[in-house]
């Protein structure tokens, strides 16, 4: 498979991923609610600084796929700190956003450039 597909499909995971990511951030309050905090507090904690990254997702910008992933690892390592039964949903689409973006800015440098050249041994 040529590396323009893998680009296009991977695009289309972590875009996927990042929108029910931050879907699921805006429900998750309101159908696991904490007691004594106001959901929309939650709300913005969670999904503001993911919300930074929109723009540049949309416009396919590698660097903020690569700042998205170090976000990501925030939210993955809070996630396995605090973790509840109902935290697996968050889970897999923080890993699956974390792995597409990743494939995506590989794919995408290889599209561009050319797959590396192989090293000669002397």
């Amino acid at each position: 498979m040529e590396y323009l597909h893998k680009r296009r499909y991977s695009r289309i995971a972590s875009l996927t991923s990042y929108w029910g990511l931050l879907g699921y951030f805006c429900a998750s309050p309101l159908l696991y609610p904490v007691a004594d905090t106001n959901p929309i507090l939650i709300i913005a904690v969670k999904v503001l600084p993911l919300l930074a990254f929109a723009p540049g997702l949309m416009r396919e910008n590698r660097r903020t796929l690569a700042w998205l992933c170090f976000v990501l690892l925030i939210y993955f390592t809070f996630n396995v700190a605090m973790w509840q039964p109902q935290n697996w949903a968050s889970m897999v689409l923080i890993v699956s956003l974390f792995i597409s973006a990743m494939m995506h800015i590989r794919w995408h440098n290889r599209a561009l450039n050319g797959p590396p050249a192989k090293r000669q041994r002397q």
